[in-house]
C-alpha cells in the first residue's frame, strides 16, 4: 500500500485508505480472539434475547465472531474519516511535510 503525495500533500483519498486498513486489521486481530473466548463460554451459559426467549447453544458461537469484522469495519469507516478530516483542516492552515529516512 503507498500513501501518495502530491505537490509536497498527502492525497486524502490514499491517507483514508490507509487509516481505514489499519484499523480495521488491528481492531480485528485484538478483538476476534476475545470474542472467540467469549461466545465459547456462552455456549455454557444459557443465554436469552430481549424478550426473555432462551437462545440456541450454537448463537452465541456463530453470531458474536461474525460480528467482529463488521464492527471494525464500520470503526474504521468513521475513525478513517475523522482523522482524515482532521488532517484536511490542519493542512489549511500549516503544512505536514514527508521526510524519507535511510
Amino acid at each position: 500500500m503507498n500513501l501518495k503525495t502530491y505537490d509536497g500533500k498527502i492525497e486524502p483519498v490514499s491517507f483514508f485508505k490507509f487509516v481505514f486498513v489499519g484499523h480495521a486489521i488491528g481492531v480485528t486481530t485484538v478483538f476476534l480472539p476475545l470474542f472467540l473466548l467469549v461466545s465459547a463460554m456462552g455456549a455454557f451459559v444459557p443465554m436469552e434475547d430481549s424478550n426473555g426467549d432462551a437462545l440456541p447453544k450454537w448463537a452465541a458461537l456463530i453470531i458474536m465472531p461474525t460480528m467482529v469484522p463488521i464492527i471494525a469495519a464500520f470503526q474504521g469507516l468513521i475513525v478513517g474519516g475523522i482523522v482524515t478530516l482532521g488532517l484536511w483542516v490542519y493542512t489549511r492552515r500549516r503544512k505536514i511535510t514527508l521526510e524519507a529516512k535511510s
